[in-house]
């Protein structure tokens, strides 16, 4: 099933989700440079790593979804931010993938 164009109404909406998420990336990182318990520590680097995939989600255009393409009238491409991925956070968003509200070694 194709993915309809979203309209203005929708994008406003979506928007407003990307903000928050940029928001809570800066909160939990501004929270992490203060000490805490471990218990909220690591809460802090949770939250702090999964509004760091929601962004890198968006960024990449992932398909499917909604994401910074919609609002740059299809020509957005995204440009990697990691040395060695050619693309945006490729080992880091696979990493935080495995690693992240998952239960592993």
């Amino acid at each position: 099933m194709a993915k309809r164009t979203p309209d203005q109404a929708q994008l406003g909406q979506y928007l407003h989700h990307v903000r928050y998420e940029w928001n809570m990336l800066a909160r939990t990182w501004d929270r992490l440079e203060s000490k805490h318990d471990p218990v909220i520590t690591n809460a802090l680097i949770e939250s702090f790593c999964i509004h760091a995939r929601n962004l890198i989600e968006f960024y990449r255009n992932k398909k499917g979804y909604l994401n910074a393409k919609d609002f740059a009238g299809g020509t957005y491409k995204a440009k990697f931010v990691a040395p060695t991925s050619g693309e945006i956070g490729t080992k880091l968003h696979a990493k935080l993938n495995q690693q992240v509200a998952h239960l592993t070694s």
